[in-house]
């Protein structure tokens, strides 16, 4: 896992411009909370419908598709705002010619600095399938799979019902309970509002390190 200082990323001279990549909603929040943040930065939105949902996608596609956005985008920094995309780059141990920042990282960082021991993901199937999390911190981590919440977000249907379900299967016991899909963070008040535990959104975190 690398180094990673955004301020120190973005507030350098000659890289004033950033694309954020995601198949859908979730880079939308991340561009806007970059562009809040840092106000001089020119930053484009790379959104793959062609790509999504890259949860049910085959993984070696998947990285063909990561390096191939990466590599074609027109700024030398990236930001990754998809979980799937950023555990590509540690499953394949992935290296760019580019800055490409990934929103496991800051994860990690905060899972490492805080005393969580017993934390629920919501995530993809891929990023279940792939498993970063568990390889990285040393914490009791279960995951639940969310991809048809995910999908009614994206679609802009009812997410009642999927909403509903997945709080039923969160344990009880969890110290924290992480959108681990950045499609999440559009609803994350309302699992604030149901569940007695602490809930992470990924875009707090993202400009803490």
């Amino acid at each position: 896992m690398f180094s990673l200082n955004l301020k120190n990323i973005f507030q350098s001279r000659d890289r004033l411009r950033v694309t954020v990549i995601d198949s859908g909603l979730g880079g939308i929040t991340f561009a806007d909370n970059i562009k809040k943040n840092f106000i001089d930065l020119e930053v484009s939105l790379l959104i793959d419908k062609e790509g999504f949902p890259y949860g049910h996608k085959e993984i070696d596609w998947l990285k063909e598709r990561l390096e191939s956005l990466v590599n074609n985008s027109k700024t030398n920094v990236i930001i990754i705002a998809c979980n799937t995309l950023s555990s590509l780059i540690f499953y394949y141990d992935l290296k760019f010619k580019k800055t490409v920042v990934d929103v496991i990282t800051p994860t990690i960082y905060f899972l490492k600095r805080n005393n969580y021991q017993n934390i629920c993901i919501l995530a993809t199937k891929n990023t279940i399938k792939m498993d970063i999390y568990n390889k990285l911190v040393d914490k009791k981590i279960t995951y639940i799979d969310s991809t048809e919440l995910i999908s009614d977000l994206e679609y802009k249907i009812d997410f009642k019902t999927n909403l509903n379900d997945i709080i039923k299967l969160i344990d009880k016991n969890s110290d924290l309970v992480i959108l681990g899909c950045t499609h999440l963070i559009a609803i994350k008040e309302e699992f604030r509002k149901t569940l007695n535990m602490e809930v992470l959104s990924q875009d707090e975190i993202f400009f803490q390190i």
